[in-house]
């Protein structure tokens, strides 16, 4: 693979609000382009017998919870830094219709009013990915624990240790990011992100190319 180099404090000036952003950015992208690859591996993975399609199922859900999670926090990144910086809002401005489309629909997941707002379900999501319930009844526990409650979970023992998988957790898991809804709206929902965190990754390649440009540093091609 082609690469440049350069000295980080020469192209990315910590007391620049600029660059300080596109280096965020840029940490999302990275972070989408490692979750979408792991994704890819696991869609393409040819699991035969029950409890290997099981454990498939659960790191998919696992996947677009970290896919909900990351969108949402990189969504209210991009919309407080374009109101809380002049530099950064004249710069996003300024870069390409593509690239200001692909904002618009980041940033409109997180806005109310906007046609592609997610939602409420959606600022809670990060929660049950970073964040582990309290126990009172009233929380995400226990309120994942009623909504599945009539459903049939399992534990499956392997042959050692590390192959233990508490199936019933996932089942709950599943739930308290949801509330009550079908998992096939769920998983529907968690689907439906895909458009706009591909537009996450896109706009961060954009604006990083025109700002590496303004420092001098082209990138490949």
């Amino acid at each position: 693979m082609p690469s440049i180099w350069f000295k980080i404090g020469e192209a990315f000036p910590a007391d620049d609000p600029v660059a300080r952003f596109v280096t965020v950015v840029a940490m999302i992208s990275n972070d989408w382009q490692r979750l979408v690859q792991r994704m890819v591996e696991l869609d393409d993975a040819d699991c035969v017998h029950e409890a290997a399609q099981a454990e498939q199922a659960a790191l998919l859900i696992e996947n677009y919870r970290l896919q909900a999670a990351l969108h949402y926090e990189a969504a209210r990144l991009l919309q407080q830094a374009y109101e809380r910086f002049p530099e950064v809002r004249n710069f996003i401005d300024g870069l390409t219709p593509e690239a200001i489309a692909e904002f618009r629909l980041v940033i409109g997941g997180v806005t109310k009013g906007s046609p592609n707002y997610h939602g409420d379900w959606f600022s809670d999501a990060r929660n049950a990915t970073f964040h582990y319930s309290k126990l009172n009844r009233r929380e995400r526990v226990g309120k994942g624990l009623a909504a599945a409650a009539e459903e049939i979970g399992a534990i499956s023992l392997g042959d050692s240790f590390a192959s233990v998988r508490f199936g019933f957790a996932d089942k709950v898991a599943l739930k308290w990011l949801g509330g009550s809804q079908p998992e096939a709206e769920i998983e529907a929902k968690l689907v439906g992100l895909r458009e706009s965190v591909m537009a996450l990754t896109q706009f961060a390649q954009r604006a990083l190319g025109v700002y590496l440009g303004t420092r001098g540093i082209e990138l490949p091609a």
